[in-house]
């Protein structure tokens, strides 16, 4: 029991524990790696355009 009393607990399958956060961190990490990518391109566009 993770927290004795608030019924808090880790239960089966407790590798979804270990990936979870994995996933997590993937996402974020391609968000922070395209997304400014995204964002300078249409900066660029607009004062190439202007």
């Amino acid at each position: 029991m993770l927290i004795p009393g608030a019924g808090l607990t880790i239960g089966a399958p407790w590798w979804t524990w270990l990936v979870a956060p994995v996933i997590v961190w993937l996402v974020t990490a391609l968000a922070t790696w395209l997304l400014p990518g995204l964002f300078f391109k249409k900066k660029v566009q607009e004062r190439r355009a202007a």
